[in-house]
């Protein structure tokens, strides 16, 4: 298996493709009632036919709903899937539509809601993007786009 984010050995429809069964693959799992804690590109594994995850290291229940712990992960996996990404780019919600289609509304909306719940977060990586690290470029791209997802 090759790990999902070595970019430059795909071309962008692999990587698209690749991207979408990751967002299945989340789906599925959220679909069961369980959550990865921290799903990451650099936790998700390829075998050119499906996608592992792996690494499930963190586990948030003791201060968040189950529901949360979804959402936190649809977040933390889209800030990951952004990084590759300017944040119009179509394949981000092709990503994000792929998800949506196979899980439940309510962890979606939940993200959405997560997301627009801290606009002062926005603004402040917004204003950061000229010194910014990738970690707070991803954030701020991935507040954009929840923040437009209506």
């Amino acid at each position: 298996m090759q790990k999902l984010f070595k970019r430059s050995e795909l071309n962008d429809k692999q990587l698209q493709h690749i991207l979408e069964q990751a967002a299945i693959a989340l789906a599925n799992l959220h679909n069961l009632g369980a959550w990865h804690g921290r799903p990451a590109l650099k936790d998700i594994l390829w075998d050119g036919e499906k996608v592992t995850l792996i690494d499930f290291e963190e586990n948030p229940i003791s201060h968040l709903t189950p529901v949360q712990c979804m959402s936190r992960d649809l977040f933390l996996f889209m800030h990951s899937v952004v990084r590759f990404y300017e944040a119009d780019n179509p394949v981000i919600s092709a990503v994000w539509n792929r998800y949506c289609e196979n899980a439940a509304g309510e962890i979606s909306q939940s993200a959405i809601n997560l997301a627009k719940s801290m606009p002062w977060l926005f603004w402040l990586s917004k204003l950061s993007l000229p010194i910014a690290g990738n970690d707070v470029r991803q954030t701020y791209k991935v507040l954009y786009f929840l923040r437009k997802s209506v």
